[in-house]
């Protein structure tokens, strides 16, 4: 799941936004992750909602929405995303 998180970035041409990628839990047959990601436009949360959606033993657990200070156009995101194995 990991490795997959940190190959979004280079998918959708927005390398660097991703951070803090971190393992929660791997117990059992399912693993949790959670993970940043910084200065987007709102189209580029869809990219990775969407990359996510693709896998069926994916599922995004919350999201966390919040508007840059610095550019309202722009946001930061925090996910928690779990893969339960089949």
């Amino acid at each position: 799941l990991q490795q997959h998180i940190e190959g979004i970035g280079p998918r959708y041409s927005i390398r660097g936004a991703i951070l803090n990628i971190r393992l929660i839990n791997s117990a059992g047959r399912q693993e949790q992750v959670s993970f940043r990601a910084e200065n987007l436009v709102y189209k580029e949360i869809t990219y990775i909602l969407n990359d996510l959606d693709q896998s069926d033993n994916f599922w995004v657990k919350s999201v966390d929405i919040k508007k840059r200070y610095d550019n309202p156009e722009r946001i930061d995101v925090s996910f928690d995303v779990v893969r339960e194995e089949a």
